[in-house]
């Protein structure tokens, strides 16, 4: 999903099960909802999905108290905001978020977090260099990417049971560990 100028995907009070999509070139500096977001009593799993060159909201607005401009920004990838008293969830595993601005995700809560996962161990927030795509228009992985513990090619430490194929219809995982994001790389 790319080129919306607001949200590819907007979901309220609702149950989503999001698997190995391209979300690039998203939102806009005027618009709240960046490439995904979930607001409410929404819950569900948004797994092994890339985030690419989406933007968030970013502007300016006073703040009369310090009688200055402050920055008011979401992020460009993902926005996670939760009903108060909801105990609903959304799972947040083996995302790749890349280049999004003015950062990758927000998570606004009200007690509960509305999306789970760690996002510096079960998903990976990297930049252009980390990813080496095709291009910006086209997020494949490709040789280049680099690969390893902590790598978003073939990380031991990605949880990958039960996901299945990519985006392709390659099998998950190749050489014994997952890809993050919604390509797994498969030599030509």
């Amino acid at each position: 999903m790319y080129s919306n100028g607001h949200a590819a995907v907007n979901a309220n009070d609702s149950s989503v099960a999001i698997r190995n999509c391209f979300f690039y070139a998203n939102g806009s500096t005027t618009s709240r909802a960046g490439a995904v977001q979930f607001n409410g009593d929404t819950d569900g799993k948004l797994e092994f999905n890339t985030f690419a060159y989406n933007q968030g909201y970013d502007q300016q607005v006073y703040d009369p108290f310090h009688n200055k401009f402050v920055p008011d920004q979401d992020g460009g990838g993902l926005n996670c905001m939760q009903q108060p008293n909801s105990s609903r969830q959304v799972a947040v595993n083996g995302n790749l978020f890349v280049e999004n601005k003015p950062f990758s995700y927000t998570i606004t809560s009200f007690g509960q977090p509305s999306c789970t996962g760690n996002f510096t161990t079960n998903n990976l927030v990297g930049t252009a260099s980390d990813a080496e795509f095709v291009n910006t228009s086209d997020p494949h992985l490709t040789a280049m990417t680099p690969s390893g513990n902590g790598k978003v090619r073939d990380d031991p430490s990605s949880n990958c049971s039960n996901v299945g194929q990519d985006f392709d219809g390659d099998t998950r995982p190749l050489n014994n560990a997952c890809d993050y994001g919604a390509d797994e790389f498969k030599a030509p």
